[in-house]
């Protein structure tokens, strides 16, 4: 089961990115995220790309229709080999 970050919300045009840094609440001094996957489901909203950088996850998120509430789900794998998935809402609104 993963941890559960949040709502955001986007509107069905927006192109943006989300930044998740799970440096300072899960990690191990000395340890940091070295590669990160992302997948959604539950509506029409796609990921652009997955970046890490410094040991921030940063997701693009496209598209999507109004009304609807995805799920954004990440993998990240650390250095010393630990894995870690997390994941935030991101409801399609107007405003």
């Amino acid at each position: 089961m993963s941890s559960m970050l949040g709502v955001k919300t986007k509107r069905p045009n927006d192109v943006l990115d989300y930044d998740v840094d799970i440096q300072q609440a899960w990690l191990e001094p000395g340890d940091i995220v070295d590669t990160a996957t992302a997948v959604i489901s539950g509506g029409t909203a796609e990921i652009n790309n997955t970046v890490v950088s410094n040991g921030v996850v940063r997701v693009w998120v496209a598209g999507g229709a109004v009304g609807e509430t995805n799920t954004v789900t990440i993998t990240l794998n650390t250095s010393q080999g630990r894995t870690k998935e997390v994941a935030f809402q991101l409801r399609i609104a107007m405003r």
